[in-house]
């Protein structure tokens, strides 16, 4: 595998890694039972996204949290709508980074296809205004 394509799974993992914490913050946050469930839902899903870069990365991360806190105070200052908000264009970014990778690392189809559902579910949230 090319050089450059492995340090921009390994960047991607450390991401994935974060999300996970993020999702399960919002969930715990989420007054609404199918937030909820959606955001655990997604911490799951991007759990095994950071696994399915693990076996191709070849690298075994811990997570960072520090950047995790930031956003917690973020969402505890402004919200957890603003919250969604934010996730919305990481999952958008996301699902535009992977994409090229697609053709290399056959799994990652399938990690884009999430990350564009995962779009459209907070949109759906953010629209319908629930928390």
């Amino acid at each position: 595998m090319r050089e450059d394509i492995k340090k921009e799974l390994v960047k991607a993992q450390k991401g994935e890694l974060e999300t996970v914490v993020i999702y399960k913050y919002l969930a715990n946050l989420a007054k609404d039972e199918e937030v909820k469930a959606a955001f655990n839902k997604m911490a799951t899903e991007e759990g095994r996204h950071a696994g399915i870069l693990r076996k191709y990365s070849g690298q075994s991360l811990k997570r960072n949290d520090k950047p995790a806190l930031r956003f917690r105070i973020m969402t505890r200052i402004l919200g957890i709508r603003f919250a969604m908000k934010m996730m919305l264009v990481t999952e958008q970014r996301s699902a535009e980074a992977y994409a090229p990778m697609a053709t290399s690392v056959p799994l990652m189809r399938d990690v884009v296809n999430d990350e564009k559902r995962h779009k459209k579910i907070l949109q759906r949230f953010i629209d319908e205004k629930r928390k």
